[in-house]
């Protein structure tokens, strides 16, 4: 057998014919800064809270509109609140329109029947 492998600093062939390469000092150095510095930035990213732009839970088409449906009548029985009325919903071919009116106009009063749940009549 031949003498032991050592390193050789220039690189090449050693006298057993394996070759062998250690790279130069500085070199090892700058590996180690780049090696720290990318963790150091995986981890502050990982650490950090998620991204708060995108909803969790987007509504379907009709639990939208019929959240801007409420919203609207609110602001309309606000409004109406103001002058001691009540607001009355008109459903047209496209859109929603509210009316102020007496409490008792009789289109309010069916409006809110229709609100109540049915009543189980006593057995």
């Amino acid at each position: 057998m031949g003498k032991a492998a050592q390193p050789h600093a220039g690189g090449g062939s050693l006298p057993s014919g394996e070759l062998h390469w250690t790279p130069p000092q500085f070199a090892q150095g700058a590996q180690m800064k780049w090696m720290v510095t990318c963790c150091m930035a995986l981890v502050a990213g990982c650490s950090s809270p998620a991204s708060r732009t995108t909803p969790t839970y987007l509504p379907t088409r009709t639990e939208a509109q019929k959240q801007l449906e409420a919203a609207a009548l609110g602001q309309a029985q606000e409004k109406c609140g103001q002058s001691g009325k009540v607001a009355v919903a008109t459903q047209t071919a496209n859109a929603t329109t509210y009316e102020c009116v007496s409490p008792e106009d009789p289109r309010y009063k069916s409006q809110q029947a229709a609100k109540k749940p049915p009543q189980n009549p006593p057995q």
